[in-house]
């Protein structure tokens, strides 16, 4: 199939905030008022959901800055009528911000974070999967967010299977899968090494139509660092990781699901990112990739009568290439 890549010359974009339960065990999901209601979401398009993946690079200590790239993304996927809008791990915040212990605002709490990614969404009418890392009673998570069209959280998710990288930032695990049923599906939330380790979400996804998986996978290690404990600390990227084509392919093996794939590009201090965002059907056929560098990844999910996908993603028959540029700075530290 022919493959979408929108290379990002980008100003603001869409976090749509909507209606949503979770099913299976996991961190909580708010339901979103007025999905059933008399105004209930619909897509920008009859008979279509269409996903759009930010294939964003972040800079290191810039974490404020990043965000608001971020929403000029969001604008420039709804723009191009983005339905739904993903965004890989650590959305906004590089590696080494979090391994040199640098303070990370909650997103909760910050002016950039949660308020104006809600604001955004309302505006807009999409749905976004933000990722940042959270405090929770007294824990900290590698945690992804469903923001809904009505500005609220829709389902919460914390990765479940922890990376060396998240143990050395004290990061604690999540308690599950989670399904968000949203009003166009059934998406299952998983995040970068979740994905390397499917076998314990097989149960609890099986009812879902797609999967959202989110990545900010290291293509090598900046040194070859050999040693003990203190050395694994130092550099948690050690051990070269398995590509991210296998961990893909794995991962849709085993749920034979379609995979919205949102993975981060450039580099952040000595580690290169791999990129490599794609949208991926049942069959593991790639109906949208992309390379290395930033991108807008679009891909559009047929959907029934009653507004649920309802057939294998496509890639979108207008989807043309590139944007006209806007001036934005690369940020893949190429």
């Amino acid at each position: 199939m022919e493959r979408t890549i929108f290379p990002f010359l980008a100003a603001a974009m869409a976090v749509v905030l909507g209606s949503a339960s979770v099913l299976a065990s996991g961190a909580a999901g708010t339901p979103a008022a007025g999905a059933d209601g008399p105004h209930a979401w619909q897509p920008r398009e009859a008979g279509r959901i269409r996903f759009a993946v930010c294939q964003m690079a972040t800079r290191t200590g810039e974490i404020a800055e990043n965000a608001r790239r971020g929403l000029a993304w969001a604008e420039k996927a709804a723009d191009g009528g983005a339905d739904a809008v993903v965004f890989p791990e650590f959305s906004f915040v590089s590696y080494p911000d979090l391994l040199r212990g640098a303070e990370v605002p909650d997103f909760d709490e910050a002016e950039w974070g949660l308020a104006a990614f809600g604001d955004f969404a309302r505006r807009r009418g999409c749905w976004v999967f933000v990722n940042h890392p959270e405090r929770a009673d007294g824990a900290r998570y590698n945690e992804m967010r469903v923001l809904g069209p009505d500005g609220r959280v829709a389902a919460t998710y914390r990765k479940c299977t922890l990376a060396l990288v998240d143990a050395c930032l004290g990061m604690h695990p999540g308690e599950g899968g989670v399904v968000a049923d949203l009003p166009f599906g059934r998406v299952g939330l998983l995040v970068c090494k979740d994905a390397s380790e499917p076998e314990p979400f097989q149960a609890a996804y099986a009812a879902a139509d797609v999967l959202v998986v989110q990545f900010a996978h290291v293509v090598r290690g900046g040194r070859d660092v050999r040693g003990g404990r203190r050395d694994v600390r130092r550099n948690p990227f050690v051990r070269f990781p398995e590509p991210l084509d296998g961990i893909v392919s794995g991962c849709r093996e085993a749920f034979a699901k379609p995979l919205v794939v949102a993975s981060k590009p450039g580099a952040e201090g000595p580690w290169p990112l791999a990129g490599g965002s794609r949208v991926v059907d049942a069959e593991g056929r790639a109906v949208a990739s992309a390379g290395e560098g930033e991108c807008l990844l679009v891909a559009d999910f047929p959907c029934g009568p009653d507004g649920r996908i309802a057939g294998a993603p496509e890639s979108p028959p207008d989807a043309t290439g590139a944007l006209p540029s806007d001036g934005l700075p690369d940020h893949t530290g190429k």
